[in-house]
């Protein structure tokens, strides 16, 4: 009996050390608990808080539980471990935004979330679709008139400014198609590009983003696939940069363009100058919106061709939580 007492003695302390390892192993992993503090939410997610996260997650979740994950054509069934489902479609959504705002690899990821690589990357690719869908239902165009409680000074002269305009470039791997590496290059940029239209309301509200184009194709080609032009309403302005052409311009709307020096001129005339100045101190918000977008660190490294199949989805999902974040300009 003495002999068992003292064996059973051994096996609780070795017991105690293991549970003491593990806690410090789990605490080294990232969790939901990880999100409790804003600072770590922005960090990982890119969400201002957790309230933000949970508030999003409760919007996808009906959607979620029914979704079939990629390359299996089925469901995921419940954790084998216990537990609950509801638990698992969190932890899978907060990988994914991991994924997307810190650019960690699939290997990474599996450590940090106990998962297996292949798991990773099928979650990954189907969260990131769903986002997509789900997300762009709830990023619209707003009218002139629930724009204009938040314009900012800097539009005071441009007051019937719907939409911020602007072309933005994501690096990808080369592609080995020669035809592929005459599409995608980029004659500004001088390497293989995806090109993209994005427009932003005066407060910096990302309204607007196009489909992925090959970093050939002229901002006036993306624009006029997009149909975004027959949306405008007689009275609507748009701001873009000097050297942006459009295909047509809509009865009725107003372009905001830096102006141009003509040739014969030596130097531009004080109005133009002024007026030249007076654009870009508004245009400065899309710039800003672009900015955060990519801060989403998925894309500050040229795009893998492995993941090209969704690079748009990928794009587009930051663009839409950017939107998530605090005001970019506060209401002055």
């Amino acid at each position: 009996l003495g002999k068992l007492q003292k064996t059973a003695l051994h096996l609780e302390k070795r017991n105690l050390k293991l549970e003491c390892k593990l806690d410090r192993v789990k605490s080294r992993l990232l969790s939901l608990k990880t999100l409790h503090d804003p600072n770590n939410c922005m960090h990982y997610t890119g969400l201002p808080n957790y309230e933000v996260f949970k508030g999003l997650f409760e919007y996808l979740r009906p959607r979620a539980s029914e979704m079939s994950y990629w390359g299996t054509g089925k469901r995921r069934k419940s954790d084998l471990r216990g537990r609950p489902r509801d638990w698992e479609l969190a932890n899978e959504f907060f990988m994914t935004l991991v994924r997307l705002r810190r650019g960690m690899c699939g290997r990474e990821l599996a450590r940090n979330f106990v998962m297996c690589e292949s798991q990773v990357s099928r979650s990954f690719t189907t969260w990131v679709n769903l986002l997509q869908r789900e997300l762009q239902k709830l990023t619209t165009l707003p009218s002139r008139e629930e724009i204009k409680p938040h314009l900012p000074k800097s539009f005071q002269k441009f007051e019937d400014t719907r939409l911020i305009l602007d072309a933005t470039e994501v690096r990808i791997q080369r592609p080995s198609s020669l035809n592929a590496q005459r599409q995608t290059f980029s004659p500004y940029k001088h390497y293989n590009t995806y090109k993209v239209l994005v427009g932003c309301t005066p407060d910096g509200y990302l309204a607007f983003v196009s489909r992925l184009w090959g970093g050939s194709v002229s901002d006036k080609a993306i624009l006029e696939s997009t149909g975004l032009l027959d949306q405008l309403m007689e009275g609507d302005a748009i701001m873009v940069d000097k050297g942006f052409t459009f295909p047509y311009i809509p009865a009725g709307v107003t372009i905001y363009r830096p102006p141009f020096r003509e040739r014969h001129e030596k130097q531009m005339p004080a109005a133009a100058v002024h007026e030249t100045r007076r654009i870009a101190s508004a245009r400065i918000h899309v710039e800003r919106a672009i900015a955060r977008v990519k801060s989403f660190r998925i894309l500050d490294r040229p795009f893998p061709i492995s993941m090209i199949d969704i690079a748009e989805q990928v794009f587009q999902v930051c663009c839409f939580l950017s939107n998530f974040r605090n005001p970019l300009i506060k209401d002055e």
